[in-house]
């Protein structure tokens, strides 16, 4: 065998290895294959996905809410509450999928509680506010709305859908909002994810995924229900996930680590 042909045997298996562990960074924010799959899943044709695509592209500023969200991961008081609104983005999602994948009692449940107690979870953590109730800790819920999500709809809808990004925020928050307490290289993978070759991720950062949902929940402003814009809005927050994580997100979380052991 040929030189050639052992090196691209050999880059076809760290292919196989990584999208195994992860996820491939989008390429662009225009629809691919897993968002024909997981349109079928729900009744839409590759071709009704695209037919609104460019314009909820255009109606998206994804690079200001990109700008938006890094400043808002760097101000104390602000933290809390960019992340509380990517939570509501998330159940609101979650509640919408599990109605129509015939789990409405779990969406309910999910919901009411989410309403209860948990809304303004992350702003008690970076404010340390004490809330009152009888319920379990956030970090308790998170895990158990994140298994329940994905035992009733699977593992494509629930990785696609970015119901994973439960664990991200209920393990990844606390050491954002505590820069002082950890390394740069601990700090930085919570806040920016990790990523192989530039290419897949082994898992996104605290400030992709509040970019996600922060695109995400403007993207699809004014819609409800299971619509072709779950679809669409999801490859457009996906996009603008994966340039902060990538090219913003490093370099800000440096910033704050270095400031924070400065003080």
């Amino acid at each position: 065998m040929r030189l050639i042909e052992w090196v691209l045997v050999i880059l076809t298996a760290i292919i196989c290895v990584e999208q195994a562990r992860g996820e491939a960074a989008r390429t662009s924010d225009n629809l691919n294959a897993d968002d024909d799959s997981a349109g079928t899943h729900f009744g839409y044709t590759p071709r009704q996905l695209r037919a609104n695509h460019a314009r909820y592209r255009q109606k998206t500023p994804s690079e200001q809410l990109k700008t938006y969200v890094a400043n808002a991961l760097e101000t104390e008081g602000e933290r809390g509450k960019v992340v509380d609104s990517s939570v509501a983005q998330l159940i609101k999602i979650a509640g919408i999928v599990l109605r129509a994948k015939g789990f409405p009692r779990e969406a309910d449940e999910i919901e009411s509680e989410y309403l209860l107690y948990y809304y303004d979870a992350f702003s008690c953590l970076e404010t340390n506010c004490v809330k009152s109730g009888n319920h379990p800790p956030m970090s308790e819920w998170l895990n158990k709305v994140h298994h329940t999500i994905h035992y009733k709809i699977g593992e494509f809808l629930c990785k696609y859908f970015h119901f994973h990004d439960l664990d991200i925020l209920n393990y990844g928050v606390g050491v954002v909002f505590t820069p002082q307490k950890y390394d740069l290289k601990h700090y930085t993978e919570h806040f920016a994810g990790e990523i192989n070759f530039g290419w897949f991720w082994n898992f996104h950062g605290v400030a992709g995924v509040v970019t996600f949902w922060t695109v995400q929940g403007v993207c699809s402003a004014g819609t409800s229900g299971m619509g072709a814009v779950s679809f669409i809005c999801g490859a457009i927050a996906g996009w603008a996930e994966n340039g902060m994580d990538k090219y913003i997100a490093p370099k800000l979380a440096s910033r704050i680590w270095e400031r924070a052991h400065q003080e």
